[in-house]
This record gives C-alpha cells, sequence and structure tokens, in this order.
C-alpha cells in the first residue's frame, strides 16, 4: 500500500498520469458516446476512434467513418483523449524562454558596450530584450505544436500464464 502510494506521488510530481486506480470495466461504460479513444490491444496494436458504445462484451467505435468492433478480451488499455491548452503550453515556455534569454542578455552587454559604461539600465535592456525575443520564439513554436492530453481509463488485470500451465 505505501509503495503504490509512493509510485503515484512520484508520477504526479513527475507530471505523468496516475495508474488507473479502478481498472474496471464499468469506468469504460460509463464514457459517453463521442468520446475519444485511444485502445492498446493485446500484440502491440492500436486503434484509435470515436467511442459509439461500450458494452460488458467490448466497445464499437467510429475510424474514418468506418465501425470497428473490438472485443473487451482483446483489450490491454484504453485512453480517453482530450484537447489541451495551446495557450498554457505557449505562456510556460515563453516564460523558460524569458528566463534563459534573460541572463544571455546581460552577459552580452560586456560584448556589444563598453565595459566601462555598463549601467544597470543597459543589462536591463539587454535583459528585456534578448529575453523577450527568445521567450516570444519559444513560445510561438510551442502553440504551434497541437497538444492532446490523454487520461487512462481501463487497464486490464494481468493475465498470469504460469497457473494456467501449472499441473495439480
Amino acid at each position: 500500500m505505501l509503495r503504490s502510494g509512493a509510485v503515484i506521488l512520484l508520477m504526479s510530481l513527475a507530471g505523468l498520469p496516475a495508474p488507473c486506480q479502478s481498472d474496471t470495466w464499468e469506468t469504460v461504460q460509463a464514457l459517453p458516446a463521442g468520446a475519444m479513444i485511444k485502445i492498446f490491444l493485446q500484440g502491440n496494436k492500436t486503434v484509435t476512434g470515436t467511442l459509439d458504445q461500450a458494452s460488458s462484451e467490448g466497445l464499437t467505435l467510429t475510424r474514418k467513418h468506418e465501425s470497428i468492433q473490438v472485443a473487451k478480451s482483446d483489450v490491454s488499455l484504453i485512453w480517453v483523449l482530450r484537447k489541451g491548452s495551446r495557450l498554457k503550453r505557449a505562456g510556460i515556455a515563453a516564460a523558460v524562454g524569458f528566463s534563459l534569454g534573460c541572463p544571455l542578455g546581460i552577459k552580452s552587454v560586456g560584448l556589444f558596450a563598453d565595459a566601462s559604461k555598463s549601467s544597470t539600465e543597459g543589462k536591463a535592456g539587454y535583459c528585456l530584450a534578448l529575453g523577450g525575443l527568445t521567450g516570444g520564439m519559444a513560445a510561438g513554436i510551442v502553440a504551434a505544436m497541437p497538444t492532446t492530453r490523454r487520461t487512462l481509463v481501463y487497464l486490464a488485470p494481468p493475465t498470469n500464464t504460469s497457473q494456467e500451465h501449472a499441473t495439480p
């Protein structure tokens, strides 16, 4: 119990999704129709599509105007996909870019200006100029990339093959 709590705490601090607490099929059946899902099947295959319905036997989803049926026994895990916030990611990238560019701007005062006349205003100006430039470039690059948030909703219980082959 303590070990699983520590794993969940470390994963949340690292920004990773926590392992699915309820790996019951009822969680999947509670998903609304129209939800974008990514299914990992047994044998390392994936299927991504829009959920039509979930029953106790499996799922029906639409992919490229084609209906696909997936049996519950074939499912390894299921993620729900949602759009992420580009603005949030761009803001974080701008802050990181500014914090990296500002010290470079201060350091460059000695390269471009007379060392005897390097005042506080000059350092602040270079800090703002180079920090703003790198922050703006980082924000623009990150905002142009598409974002997807994933939430783990189902993790199939592990199959123990050693018990199947055990002799009484």
